[in-house]
């Protein structure tokens, strides 16, 4: 009986010590696979890029369709005007994706927006047929 348990207790150690040794060894391929992971993550810049800029350009859209005034008001005095002021390619920008959004605010229930789309639809309309 003593022998058999021996027996036993060798084989249980040396089927422990045999786990162990794979577990460690499947730890050690883990680690080395995430160690070289940053150098096949590859980020695309233009795609992000993209994606943001879509993002941004339906927010536009959202807040001037669907947002309170004051929302409104920032995004046509505070972005537009001073995006339009300080970049050429602006103006062309804002012309062609909100001209409609902004032209619908121009008859706004709030006369702030309304004075400030009416604004900013004279400066498109200026600059794109300057007499």
């Amino acid at each position: 009986m003593n022998t058999r348990i021996r027996r036993l207790y060798t084989l249980m150690f040396v089927l422990t010590l045999a786990f162990v040794a794979i577990s460690l060894y499947g730890v050690s391929l883990a680690f080395t696979w995430a160690k070289d992971l940053p150098s096949r993550v590859v980020i695309d810049g233009d795609a992000l890029a993209s994606a943001f800029g879509h993002a941004m350009t339906e927010s536009y859209h959202h807040a001037l369709r669907d947002g309170e005034p004051a929302v409104q008001l920032q995004v046509l005095n505070e972005q537009f005007t001073a995006m339009i002021a300080e970049n050429d390619d602006a103006l062309a920008w804002v012309r062609g994706e909100y001209r409609a959004d902004i032209l619908a605010l121009v008859d706004s229930g709030d006369g702030s927006v309304s004075d400030a789309a009416t604004k900013l639809i004279a400066i498109l309309d200026a600059e794109e047929n300057p007499s």
